[in-house]
């Protein structure tokens, strides 16, 4: 009888060996087979590596770009912040700026009230100094930069800085600016205080007067936006830099100025009475009850006693600028509480 040839085996003899269930194969096989990654988790993996190599490459390019950038700029020492190396300089007070000082340079510290950038090669600032404003302008020149015309121009509102700059008279007055025939073109500038970019108001939106309305959030007709009485007082640093502001404050200095230079040339002396006292000096009217020390104290009424005190004491004429507090509740807008007065013997 011939011998059956490898075609005509039986089937099963011939995949015996591939059918083998998954028990029967070795356990190494098995093992190795049940640890390896799938296709979709290579594929993901390489496809995470090669991202992560791009972001490396445009990392490390706009490094390269950085230093490069750093190392054109010319005047990379005249701006910036504030270098702790840096020479004290004779600061300006922007109401003392005449016209003897056209083409000199001065320094001023001063905030930043607006910023904005013209071109790549041009940039104003208004800085604003004790509520009066003044224009400063940088453009491009040697050794100015268009890397610090970029930074000047891109300054935070109501940042603090030092500027140096030569004093000139502007072709066409900067009617925005306090002093509209002086502009400050740029030689320096250093951050002295950088302030948050995103500010509860401006100060500009405060200079106007307060709306009757008390609803936050109102505009106007051009979308500015309306700075209600409570948003000043929630912010009153802000609202103290306005130029009405910084008006009464100054008034209000002047006026006590004016009267105590009167007063000591004509012989009296200032004296300065307790605002706290351990009783009430005057009947008639109320007083501010106080915890002082676990006792009961009052917020002075009025400085008499203390003054009688001091004529008794044979000192002739005194005087003395300062509050007193009465707790009169009345139903006007204005209430007798606490009041600042001149007041003399």
């Amino acid at each position: 009888m011939d011998k059956p040839t490898e075609s005509t085996l039986p089937l099963h003899t011939q995949e015996e060996g591939d059918n083998q269930p998954d028990a029967e194969k070795p356990a190494a096989q098995a093992e190795g087979e049940a640890a390896g990654p799938s296709k979709n988790a290579l594929k993901k993996a390489a496809k995470e590596k090669a991202k992560a190599e791009k972001a490396a490459q445009r990392a490390a390019q706009q490094q390269a770009a950085a230093q490069a950038s750093q190392a054109e700029d010319t005047a990379k020492h005249l701006y910036g912040k504030m270098p702790n190396s840096a020479e004290v300089e004779d600061v300006m007070n922007l109401m003392k700026l005449s016209d003897e000082h056209y083409e000199k340079e001065i320094t001023v510290i001063a905030r930043v009230d607006n910023a904005r950038v013209q071109s790549a090669k041009l940039a104003f600032l208004m800085l604003r100094q004790q509520g009066k404003k003044i224009q400063a302008v940088i453009a491009l020149k040697e050794p100015l930069s268009k890397q610090m015309i970029k930074w000047t121009g891109q300054l935070n509102v109501n940042s603090i800085v030092q500027v140096s700059g030569v004093v000139k008279k502007p072709e066409i007055p900067v009617h925005s600016a306090s002093l509209p025939n002086m502009e400050l073109h740029i030689t320096k500038i250093y951050m002295i205080s950088e302030a948050i970019p995103m500010l509860p108001m401006q100060v500009k939106d405060a200079e106007r007067p307060p709306p009757e309305s008390t609803e936050e959030g109102l505009v106007d007709t051009d979308g500015t936006p309306i700075v209600t009485l409570k948003t000043r007082l929630d912010n009153r640093i802000l609202d103290l830099q306005t130029e009405t502001s910084q008006a009464i404050m100054a008034i209000s200095s002047g006026v006590a100025q004016l009267f105590s230079e009167y007063m000591l040339k004509s012989g009296s002396r200032w004296i300065f009475t307790s605002k706290i006292t351990g009783a009430a000096t005057e009947g008639g009217s109320g007083v501010f009850e106080i915890s002082y020390f676990k006792r009961k104290a009052y917020l002075s009424q009025s400085p008499q006693l203390g003054k009688q005190m001091c004529i008794a004491g044979d000192m002739m004429s005194v005087f003395e600028i300062g509050p007193v507090f009465r707790a009169e509740d009345s139903n006007t807008h204005r209430h007798l509480t606490e009041v600042r007065q001149n007041l003399l013997s």
